[in-house]
């Protein structure tokens, strides 16, 4: 695993350990380049419901505006109980006292016995937003919910540490990196290498023309021996790789940015507008234009 990977690897494993989805509010940018787009949107089934329903103003309250004033005085995280009756876990992700991220991880009900927790005050809906065949998640008492909140304390010190040891990656390697080896070891030493190498390439310039001959030739590599490393390695294509690349940069300006949608895609790599949209949408399941109003809303 390199270290690209690092915090995929961290969030699965939390998600595995404690049979819950994470959701990431990033306002730094930092984690957006690393991770799926979903990561970053409440999009599990019974979140859906209740936004959908006449009270989802209550839940933009509580994320957008309470929660993020709240949380700056509660750098240990927390466990709340949303209008609607899902328990979440709540840990913040602070920078010389900034703000830089939200891990959210949920949901469950509340059993009658939980107590350590912090009660949305809003008034909860007058209709369900559950129907009748909706399966709801277990309920948690308070042994289990100290637990995943200790759990969540430590993916969010887990992924800051790896924010500090991973920007000296995002810099170009030294020339003698990618020298051809001379023992067995070496060899090792050379592969991960290059795998690495070809991640920080992405990284680095995924938002230009992409120059596959200069990455071949950094990895002294013909151009059809790269394209079937890559496919070896990461079992997709470079051009899946660049592509996934260029669309969590764009997911990232659509919703930090006053770009134009059309700015957006040529910031983020694409060259043509329509080969953006037609990407954009295939990706996500809806145009650019459509998850910006649907991040505004949530705003």
């Amino acid at each position: 695993m390199d270290i690209f990977e690092v915090p995929m690897q961290a969030i699965s494993t939390f998600e595995r350990v404690t049979r819950l989805n994470v959701t990431i509010h990033d306002f730094s940018g930092s984690l957006r380049p690393f991770l799926a787009p979903e990561y970053f949107q409440h999009g599990q089934p019974l979140c859906r419901a209740v936004k959908a329903s006449p009270s989802a103003e209550n839940c933009h309250n509580l994320e957008i505006h309470r929660l993020r004033w709240e949380i700056l005085h509660q750098p240990d995280g927390r466990i709340h109980l949303c209008h609607a009756g899902l328990v979440e876990w709540v840990v913040p992700g602070l920078q010389d006292g900034k703000l830089i991220w939200i891990l959210f991880a949920g949901q469950r009900t509340a059993s009658p016995h939980l107590t350590k927790h912090q009660r949305d005050t809003s008034r909860a809906p007058r209709i369900s937003p559950w129907t009748p065949e909706t399966k709801m998640p277990p309920p948690v008492e308070d042994d289990e919910a100290t637990l995943i909140l200790e759990s969540l304390r430590q993916l969010a010190a887990r992924l800051q540490i790896w924010l500090a040891e991973a920007r000296k990656y995002f810099s170009e390697p030294r020339s003698q990196e990618l020298a051809f080896p001379r023992d067995s070891d070496q060899t090792q030493e050379l592969l991960a290498t290059r795998r690495l190498e070809i991640r920080r390439f992405i990284h680095n310039h995924h938002t230009e023309p992409f120059n596959m001959t200069e990455l071949a030739n950094r990895l002294c590599l013909s151009e059809s021996r790269l394209r079937h490393a890559v496919k070896e390695i990461y079992g997709v294509t470079l051009t899946e790789l660049v592509l996934e690349a260029r669309i969590r940069t764009a997911v990232s300006l659509l919703s930090h940015s006053s770009l134009s949608v059309r700015e957006v895609g040529m910031q983020s790599g694409f060259q043509d507008y329509s080969n953006f949209h037609r990407s954009f949408q295939k990706r996500m399941n809806m145009t650019p234009y459509k998850f910006r109003k649907q991040v505004e809303k949530s705003c």
